[in-house]
C-alpha cells in the first residue's frame, strides 16, 4: 500500500512544480511591469518595453488561468488582451 500512495504522490509532483513555476513567473513579470510603469513616468522611452512585458504578463496570466484555475472565458480574455497589445506594439515599431 505505501509504494502505491509514492507513486501516485510522484505523478503529481511535476503538476505541481509547473503550477507553481506559473505563479512565479507571474509574480515576477507582474513586479517587472510595475516597475516600469514607475519608471515611464520619468523616461517616457520605455514605452514600447512597458507593452512588452504587459503582453507577455497577459499571456502569463491566461496561461496560470487555464492550468490552475480552468478558467476558459478568462484565458480567452488575457489571450486577447495581450495579442492587441503586441498589435500595438507591433504597429508602433512599424511607425504606423
Amino acid at each position: 500500500m505505501g509504494k502505491k500512495v509514492h507513486k501516485e504522490l510522484k505523478k503529481l509532483t511535476p503538476e505541481k512544480k509547473e503550477s507553481k513555476i506559473g505563479l512565479y513567473a507571474q509574480l515576477l513579470l507582474t513586479l517587472a511591469t510595475i516597475v516600469l510603469a514607475l519608471l515611464y513616468l520619468v523616461y517616457k522611452d520605455l514605452l514600447i518595453y512597458l507593452q512588452l512585458m504587459l503582453a507577455l504578463d497577459m499571456f502569463v496570466i491566461a496561461y496560470n488561468n487555464q492550468k490552475k484555475y480552468k478558467r476558459t472565458f478568462f484565458t480567452l480574455l488575457y489571450i486577447g488582451t495581450g495579442v492587441v497589445i503586441l498589435g500595438i506594439v507591433i504597429l508602433n515599431l512599424l511607425g504606423v
